[in-house]
């Protein structure tokens, strides 16, 4: 079978964390958005027409695509820094080592 498989999910795990991520979030922010709706719709039915304009429905659109790309981000931007810095630290140039000489008395 070989290690084809291996190799490709490490070449497209940098690519497909963060759209993953994206598609979390955004099911999420759908779904709160689909029952608030929903919630409004029932409870108060005669002034949905009102609270639910076309004008809102779109900035809370805008307003939720701009928090999950920031997220997202926000995310991929700490893992990366967590990532160069431990390579930072594995480096043999931070590693001082020191010979230590014993002798005899």
């Amino acid at each position: 079978m070989g290690h084809g498989p291996v190799v490709a999910s490490n070449l497209l795990s940098p690519v497909m964390f963060p759209l993953t991520l994206l598609s979390h979030l955004g099911a999420a922010y759908t779904t709160v958005a689909i029952s608030g709706e929903r919630c409004i719709a029932i409870t108060t039915p005669l002034k949905v027409t009102q609270w639910l304009t076309t004008r809102r429905v779109k900035v809370s659109v805008v307003v939720a695509v701009i928090v999950v790309v920031v997220a997202v981000v926000v995310v991929v931007v700490i893992i990366v820094v967590i990532v160069a810095y431990k390579k930072h630290l594995a480096t043999p140039s931070m590693i001082q080592c020191r010979r230590v000489h014993f002798t005899r008395w």
